[in-house]
């Protein structure tokens, strides 16, 4: 499992991962490919790649998370659980 967010301002993602402990990495500037001629905005990107760093997140977000975030992280860690089940 791993956690990522996108944004265009590198400062909102260091107060997020203050938010969290401090628990994964803010990482870029990245740029985009020319959209419709012009050139896209450069990008940084916060990733929580461990396992225990994004399961850490997600435990203190959840209370904060809607119906929809929470399926999709319930999915996940069910495909995740599975997998380790199996031995694969």
């Amino acid at each position: 499992m791993r956690i990522s967010i996108q944004q265009c301002d590198p400062e909102s993602l260091e107060r997020f991962k203050a938010a969290v402990g401090g628990l994964g990495r803010v990482v870029g500037p990245y740029t985009r490919k020319q959209v419709e001629g012009r050139q896209a905005s450069p990008f940084w990107t916060y990733e929580a790649h461990r396992w225990r760093d994004a399961q850490a997140v997600v435990a203190l977000l959840w209370l904060f998370l809607g119906s929809v975030k929470r399926a999709q992280i319930a999915a996940v860690l069910s495909r995740f659980r599975n997998h380790d089940l199996l031995g694969a």
